[in-house]
């Protein structure tokens, strides 16, 4: 819904730019970028929980090249805390069959064709 630019920081000793995120939902994030690779490495947020609003980081590391995309293999979250870590060796893209999303053919018949 909304984006802006609010601020240049320093994080994990590197340049950052700080933005401000609105989505269509309303929620208010804030997401961080490397200034220099342009790369997302953190989001900072407040979550609606069954235990009420709990603010989170996600941090996001040592991005390497998967297929084409640039992606992190460490992701770190930090929420009450807790630190939770989450290593990736791999990504797996356009590995889903095209008819996997296909409507039912029972849906398919009550469909108006133009």
């Amino acid at each position: 819904k909304e984006m802006s630019v609010v601020g240049r920081e320093v994080l994990d000793k590197r340049d950052v730019y700080r933005l401000k995120v609105v989505t269509l939902r309303g929620n208010e994030q804030f997401e961080l970028f490397d200034v220099v690779s342009g790369l997302q490495v953190a989001v900072e947020a407040s979550r609606e929980t069954p235990i009420g609003i709990v603010p989170t980081v996600t941090l996001m590391k040592e991005y390497q090249p998967f297929g084409s995309m640039m992606m992190p293999t460490t992701v770190v979250q930090r929420v009450l805390g807790q630190e939770h870590v989450f290593a990736f060796s791999s990504y797996e893209f356009d590995s889903v069959p095209a008819n996997t999303f296909d409507l039912p053919p029972t849906i398919k018949a009550l469909l108006i064709k133009k």
